[in-house]
């Protein structure tokens, strides 16, 4: 790889990560809020769509670079809950970028459609999505994200940021699983009915998320390769 080449993806790679803050800083309100107990605090932003249109120019390896120079950026230019708390919301926004990507990725190979980064080759003529191409894309941005979110929230997440609000008995340890936060819980909680609770509370927002990403992201695509790169 030339110098100029790799000068050029790292140029591509800070821009994307800065334009991913910077959509980032406008959030929606869940308007599930009313489903679980933790519900009403996550966000809606559309940096995700930024993750995509990434993936398309870059490839996977680079995007990668765009979320973790992203995550850790984020919280020093817009800091939110103080420092501890902001990059555990990094580590989920983390979670939900691979997952996108992930789900991106699946359905592509499923489809059997072959794509070069938009950096390396320009398609002349890239086939129209059909309503099947739309459904797969849809239905595995939806699983993955949905999954990846539960998982991470359920598992670790969750159980350290109501342990550092102090949703404990002993109101003085830090649970970093669920396994430890559901002994020392307040209101005590069974992994089961925890489990439950942050199925309700996460699962609808994380289904109106991957819908919403992934269109907004397969509306722009076809325009990408006008883009000068």
């Amino acid at each position: 790889m030339s110098n100029y080449l790799r000068l050029k993806k790292m140029l591509y790679v800070v821009s994307l990560a800065a334009v991913s803050i910077v959509i980032g800083l406008v959030e929606i309100p869940n308007p599930f809020s009313f489903f679980g107990p933790w519900a009403a605090f996550v966000r809606l932003d559309f940096s995700d769509v930024v993750v995509l249109v990434a993936l398309v120019v870059m490839g996977p390896k680079d995007t990668i670079f765009v979320i973790l120079l992203r995550s850790l950026i984020r919280p020093l230019i817009v800091p939110k809950m103080g420092f501890a708390m902001d990059y555990i919301g990094e580590f989920l926004a983390i979670t939900a970028s691979i997952s996108i990507l992930l789900a991106y990725l699946g359905a592509r190979k499923v489809l059997k459609r072959r794509e070069e980064p938009l950096l390396y080759v320009l398609p002349v003529n890239e086939d129209k999505l059909t309503k099947k191409d739309w459904a797969v894309y849809l239905g595995f941005s939806i699983a993955i994200l949905s999954l990846g979110m539960l998982l991470a929230n359920f598992l670790f997440a969750t159980p350290l940021y109501l342990s550092m609000f102090g949703a404990t008995q002993s109101q003085a340890s830090l649970h970093f699983t669920v396994f430890s936060y559901v002994k020392d819980s307040a209101p005590p909680f069974t992994l089961f009915s925890f489990f439950i609770a942050a199925l309700i509370s996460y699962t609808p927002f994380n289904i109106m998320k991957g819908i919403l990403i992934t269109s907004i992201f397969l509306v722009l695509k076809p325009r990408l390769k006008y883009l000068e790169l």
